[in-house]
């Protein structure tokens, strides 16, 4: 394809996620490839991503992990103020992480994939 980018002509290059594949991984590929080959162009030649679709993913991700922090800080918080004592408030802060492995666990068996 031929077009342009900020008004000057350029090449476009458009690459599609295989199914089963893994987006950020394959981006990371993609993005590391480009980069060992920018060693070859010529010296007024340069590459731009213009559109990664990953950063949704990735910005989705950050938060749901600082969720799950917020979630374990709360439920060790609260559970030691109903309970008034570290040692029972072990069992349900350990629960939780336990629960997800578990979860995570079993995903395969029922058919998802990662």
């Amino acid at each position: 394809m031929v077009g342009g980018l900020n008004g000057k002509p350029s090449a476009v290059l458009a690459l599609y996620q295989l199914p089963g594949t893994n987006a950020i991984q394959t981006v990371d590929g993609v993005k590391k490839l480009m980069e060992q080959t920018r060693q070859s162009f010529p010296p007024d030649l340069d590459y731009v991503v213009s559109l990664d679709t990953t950063q949704a993913v990735r910005e989705g991700i950050k938060e749901v992990l600082k969720t799950l922090y917020e979630a374990m800080f709360l439920v060790i918080i609260v559970v030691f103020i109903f309970l008034q004592g570290w040692r029972a408030t072990l069992i349900p802060a350990l629960a939780v992480p336990v629960s997800l492995i578990g979860t995570f666990a079993v995903f395969p068996l029922l058919g998802f994939q990662h």
